[in-house]
């Protein structure tokens, strides 16, 4: 399971995307409208393959093929606690997610 947000979303939607002979990936970049300064980021996510969703931006996507969370965080232009809140969303989607699969995971010590 991985969880990202803000402009490292672009980097899962090169590594997914149909273009790169990935599987395509759903996520968010947060959206095209007034108040998201990054929205030629969507553009560049669409072009490689990839479907993203406009949640708003204290919303999240959730790829369950590939086993991906994604939320905009600074990608919207609000203030630190809209910020603070996607983030907090995408960690928590994250954990749950883990703990429902009860995924293992084995710390480098």
């Amino acid at each position: 399971m991985i969880g990202l947000c803000s402009i490292s979303n672009i980097l899962v939607a090169k590594i997914f995307g149909k273009t790169n002979g990935g599987p395509g990936l759903g996520l968010t970049l947060g959206g095209t409208t007034e108040g998201y300064p990054y929205r030629d980021a969507v553009i560049c996510a669409e072009s490689m393959g990839n479907e993203v969703v406009f949640p708003g931006f204290d919303g999240l996507a959730h790829d369950h093929r590939n086993h991906i969370v994604t939320a905009p965080a600074y990608l919207y232009d609000g203030t630190p606690c809209e910020t603070f809140e996607s983030v907090r969303k995408m960690v928590e989607a994250t954990c749950h997610y883990v703990m429902r699969r009860r995924i293992l995971v084995n710390p480098i010590l």
